[in-house]
């Protein structure tokens, strides 16, 4: 994990975060992501090789244990501050919950009260208001969104809107259109192949989810067999939207 910090380090990385709150199994099966959390003394011993290797900002992400009634936040959170991590992000479930149930804020909360560096939270945030709710429930330095930045990667602008006194409207869809071209490009650069197909199929299910028609739009998407033909459905969806504005 040092060797790995410093070669992402000498690669031009700005930050450098262990994350222990994947709880995905074919991650934690080999011992990484959320698996940590059963391992405290292994984990201290891994923080404190990453830290003396890099002067880059170290932070690290956790959940609030590995199983229900034992809980490692705690602990974890004490050891990462004196081991001089820069900031936590606490993702406040149980790795064996995986997204059941509701994340729990007070440990967030709770996080806030005993560190002196910034704690984040996470978990739950699917809309602009709950995302300052957690702000103001917990007065956590930060906020971290997972799977909703990916449905809705313009929550973080909204947030904002709202911290403004703006109200927390949807985009029109001249605006999600944006959004679905700059996707576009970057798939178009990142992608070859099959793979490409798939991943803009995947962006433009997701993007559009909501608007008037996308059922039928999408599984016209589903069937398309190129980049050439999901490019037409794509403009004339969006040019058909725009005309009822």
């Amino acid at each position: 994990m040092a060797q790995a910090a410093r070669l992402a380090g000498e690669a031009g990385a700005d930050i450098i975060d262990i994350n222990m709150g994947c709880s995905v199994k074919k991650v934690a099966k080999s011992g990484s992501g959320a698996a940590l959390l059963k391992d405290l003394i292994k984990t201290e011993k891994l923080i404190k090789a990453v830290r003396k290797a890099i002067a880059l900002p170290l932070t690290i992400k956790i959940r609030s244990g590995w199983k229900e009634g034992q809980p490692a936040y705690r602990t974890l959170a004490r050891i990462a501050e004196e081991s001089g991590i820069d900031a936590l992000v606490i993702h406040p479930r149980y790795a064996t919950q995986g997204f059941s149930g509701e994340a729990d804020w007070l440990i967030v909360a709770e996080l806030k009260e005993r560190l002196h560096i910034p704690v984040m939270g996470s978990g739950d945030i699917i809309s602009p208001s709950q995302a300052l709710a957690l702000k103001k429930q917990t007065h956590c330095d930060g906020i971290m969104i997972g799977r909703q930045a990916l449905r809705t990667p313009w929550i973080f602008k909204k947030i904002k809107e709202m911290e403004a006194g703006g109200p927390p409207g949807q985009p029109d869809p001249e605006e999600r259109r944006g959004w679905l071209i700059s996707y576009w490009q970057w798939i178009e650069e990142n992608y070859q192949g099959p793979a490409q197909i798939k991943a803009l199929r995947r962006t433009l299910f997701v993007l559009t989810r909501g608007l008037p028609a996308s059922g039928e739009f999408r599984q016209n998407v589903a069937l398309a067999p190129t980049k050439e033909r999901l490019k037409v459905l794509f403009e004339e969806y969006f040019e058909s939207l725009i005309a009822l504005e």
